[in-house]
């Protein structure tokens, strides 16, 4: 696919650039003189090059081929344990992982829309979003003996179903937990994830972007954050909630600041 030439790409900067409005909602933060944090964009200048970890230490290959190049994944992406090891690394400057929100309002971290799992010979699938945070944290590994596991399954690439098998396993996590168990050196890149086959009303986008924030504010501390999201609706109406953190509009071919 060719890039957007200068035209285009001013076209579209035009069409996506969206005025900072601190909200009514932002709390003291913004009222204390700090300004914007500009994780990675004052890093970029700086070094010239940031490296971050995508959901930790990188996408799961499922169900790779005999012989390819990758084969299962070390640990399973998008988990304390992938974000703890790209912590250690000291290049990698910040971590992305893919934000979504259950259904009693609490921030998790998890990629695909829908969540699958074996039972009786079949395979379920629910949309993530559907789920109380017990239910999530319900599939896979468990902290605690007493608790059952659910197989976590996962879809590959040609629709194939399999298991979702890593070298090293860990538990599903919240939003918070990263933010109190991952090194406050390393800074997050908060993609927020929504479906882009749904039509979301203004209110249920705002519900789950303050439910975000509510965790941020309390625990990000001095930890450089920044948000992305390739849902134009909720990076604008982020931008709207608060003028603290940047906000990444992406799409296939551009990375917008706004």
């Amino acid at each position: 696919m060719a890039l957007p030439g200068p035209a285009a790409t001013r076209a579209a900067v035009r069409l996506c650039r969206i005025a900072a409005s601190a909200s009514s909602y932002l709390p003291s933060a913004a009222a204390d003189g700090r300004r914007e944090l500009e994780l990675p964009f004052a890093l970029v200048a700086e070094r010239g090059m940031v490296v971050g970890g995508h959901r930790g230490m990188g996408m799961n290959a499922v169900g790779a081929p005999p012989g390819a190049r990758f084969g299962a994944a070390r640990e399973r992406e998008n988990t304390l344990l992938s974000f703890g090891r790209a912590a250690a690394h000291a290049a990698v400057a910040f971590v992305e992982f893919d934000v979504q929100v259950t259904k009693d309002g609490c921030p998790i971290i998890f990629h695909d829309d829908f969540i699958l799992t074996q039972g009786t010979g079949a395979v379920h699938e629910r949309r993530v979003t559907d789920l109380l945070l017990e239910d999530f944290l319900s599939y896979g590994p468990q902290r605690e003996s007493c608790k059952v596991s659910k197989p976590l399954l996962r879809r590959a690439g040609d629709g194939r179903v399999l298991n979702w098998t890593t070298e090293d396993d860990d538990s599903l996590c919240t939003l918070q937990e990263a933010f109190q168990r991952v090194s406050p050196r390393l800074g997050f890149n908060i993609e927020l994830k929504f479906d882009d086959s749904i039509m979301y009303h203004r209110k249920d986008l705002q519900c789950a972007l303050k439910a975000v924030l509510q965790v941020v504010f309390e625990h990000a501390r001095n930890r450089p954050v920044f948000f992305s999201s390739f849902h134009p609706d909720a990076a604008q109406m982020m931008r709207e909630l608060q003028s603290l953190y940047p906000v990444i509009f992406e799409t296939p071919v551009l990375c917008l600041k706004l």
